[in-house]
């Protein structure tokens, strides 16, 4: 995707633009970025858009708004990150901070509330859509009291963002961000909160600021790929570090390099942790038993990682090699908001959607995974897969070092050539994007971290 932040911030001053003191930019880069993507390369979002389903489970847990400050920590991350394990729904990430640090303690603050219907692990959980719809109606009101600057503000905004053909609207994200950091603000001051944890902190400054505002720790847990081609992490423009968490876990050692970088965020502290439930799949005998008695008698297996973008050009090369290829079999893990009738059409003896069975326990059977620059690139190779990255608009090049990752590299829709999987995978330092979970490191970096 382009870098649309890195152009706007080094021909304009927009990132000086202030609404009382904040620096409003940083609220909204997170909305820039995406709503450009989906215009320029349809990129979709993972979330559902399901409005009745979102409205069913925003109900759901919905009386710990009444017992929030029984807590001392809030976890905000994505309920579509829940895997069985040890018979219940365990999120991938946090679980097993929660569990340290107590389950009584914790809430977990959640996009969509799935799973419901099965036994979940973790004792306090809801929808973070009452918290987000109490904050959109302060954002009105703040816009209101304040219209006077806040009109100021939106027009420099305006006129700094004319130029970029970006084509939507920023009134309501400037509204909406700036009703999320008033009204976290204010629950804040109010509870005994001691630490929040999160994933994705781009889309949730608003959150970090008030949170650090109120003396409160944040920590992030890495969630994606971090290059330096991400403008996320590596930003043109920089604020203060109260805008960004104090911690980041990360999945491997390749972070720490990071940090010698000026360009790369002030992380007071990083630590590679690697990753609970993946750590958990690469070493259960069981899935990988009841998984390959699945598979049959073909020669290779390929798992397809969709993400959201270039759906039609992925699907054709599946279509063009699974012709190809009868001895390959192709596992299809498309996103909730895949395009399902195009990839049903691919469909065959050959090429199945296997959704009883998580895209990292499909990873631990394959052979070689194909993506764009998906995170289940590295995820592969903690698993013993090797990547083919469909290099479209050099995203895999940008993303990915090929150098370190050692893939099979495609730069266009063609017939792929495999070659000594063993041997490239044996050239690869694998701990470099991933490390092993180790729980006695994790609670030696949560006890450095809210203290």
């Amino acid at each position: 995707m382009d870098n649309i932040l890195n152009e706007i911030e080094s021909q304009t001053e927009i990132d000086k633009i202030s609404f009382k003191e904040i620096r409003i930019w940083s609220f909204l880069r997170n909305d820039i970025f995406f709503n450009h993507a989906l215009k320029k390369e349809g990129f979709k979002s993972k979330q559902s858009k399901k409005i009745l389903f979102l409205l069913k489970t925003s109900l759901l847990g919905l009386l710990n708004l009444l017992k929030l400050r029984n807590y001392n920590y809030f976890i905000f991350t994505n309920a579509q990150k829940r895997f069985q394990i040890n018979g219940s729904l365990q999120e991938i990430f946090f679980e097993p901070v929660a569990d340290y640090l107590g389950q009584n303690k914790v809430l977990f603050i959640e996009k969509v509330l799935y799973g419901m219907e099965n036994k979940v692990h973790s004792k306090n959980r809801m929808a973070e859509i009452p918290f987000f719809l109490i904050s959109t109606l302060v954002g009105y009101i703040i816009s209101y009291v304040n219209r006077k600057k806040f009109d100021e503000c939106y027009s420099s905004l305006k006129n700094e963002l004319e130029p970029y053909d970006l084509n939507f609207e920023i009134r309501g994200y400037l509204c909406k961000r700036l009703g999320q950091y008033y009204f976290f603000n204010w629950l804040f001051k109010h509870l005994n909160l001691k630490a929040v944890f999160l994933i994705c902190s781009y889309g949730k400054v608003p959150l970090i600021l008030a949170a650090r505002h109120n003396g409160i720790r944040v920590i992030e847990y890495q969630h994606g790929i971090i290059a330096r081609s991400n403008p996320f992490y590596f930003p043109h423009s920089k604020f203060e570090p109260e805008y960004y968490p104090n911690t980041l876990y990360s999945f491997g050692n390749d972070i720490l390099e990071f940090q010698e970088d000026k360009s790369f965020l002030d992380f007071e502290k990083v630590f590679p942790l690697g990753n609970y439930y993946i750590s958990h799949v690469k070493h259960n005998n069981d899935i990988l038993t009841r998984v390959q008695s699945k598979i049959g008698e073909f020669e290779k297996v390929l798992c397809v990682s969709f993400q959201g973008i270039f759906e039609e050009e992925l699907a054709e090369l599946i279509r063009l090699n699974s012709d190809k290829n009868h001895n390959w079999l192709f596992i299809l893990r498309p996103r909730p908001n895949s395009d399902l009738i195009l990839l049903d059409k691919l469909k065959s003896f050959n090429v199945i959607f296997w959704d009883e069975i998580s895209i990292y326990e499909a990873l631990l059977i394959a052979d070689y995974n194909i993506t764009i620059y998906s995170t289940t690139a590295i995820d592969a190779l903690f698993l013993g897969a090797q990547n083919i990255l469909l290099n479209i608009r050099e995203l895999s090049t940008r993303y990915l070092d090929m150098s370190k990752m050692n893939p099979i590299l495609l730069e266009n829709i063609e017939l792929i050539h495999l070659n000594g999987h063993g041997e490239n995978l044996a050239n690869v330092d694998v701990n470099y994007y991933y490390t092993e979970f180790n729980l006695k490191r994790l609670k030696s970096a949560v006890d450095d971290s809210i203290s």
